[in-house]
């Protein structure tokens, strides 16, 4: 029995260390803490997305919609002062209302990339209403 406690911890502890990547309700809230069917959020991925100096990946991004949220939203990448180095491609992207959810988007650490930890922070901006932020991690390897 205690094992099976032991196990049923481990478990949660580890779901919700790896969680989810979420922004904040953007477009319309009307809910405070939740999301509203006029609302959208933005997902990233949980974990950070580890490169080599010189590679390039891919990190997949998510519109979840409210049921009523029927505007474009434009995701704006921003890298953070000490990302150098570091592109993502499309530097700017609309999901449009009626595209589907996810979109992808290329990430490169160039050959003097800086080895570390970095962040892009993602933006959110609907036609109307609140922008919606979320950041994607960035771990930079020296290329041996």
């Amino acid at each position: 029995m205690m094992n099976r406690v032991a196990c049923v911890v481990t478990a949660l502890a580890l779901g919700a260390l790896v969680g989810c990547n979420q922004s904040p309700p953007g477009g319309s809230p009307r809910s405070v803490g939740g999301q509203s069917s006029t609302s959208f959020k933005v997902e990233a991925p949980a974990t950070a997305v580890t490169l080599k100096q010189g590679e390039s990946e891919m990190a997949k991004l998510k519109v979840d919609r409210g049921k009523d949220f029927k505007e474009d939203v434009h995701l704006k990448f921003q890298l953070a002062d000490d990302a150098k180095g570091i592109k993502v491609d499309p530097a700017d992207a609309v999901v449009k209302a009626g595209d589907k959810e996810e979109l992808s988007v290329k990430i490169t650490a160039e050959k003097d990339a800086a080895i570390g930890n970095h962040i892009i922070h993602v933006t959110g901006m609907p036609q109307t209403g609140v922008s919606a932020p979320v950041d994607i991690k960035v771990t930079v390897k020296e290329n041996k």
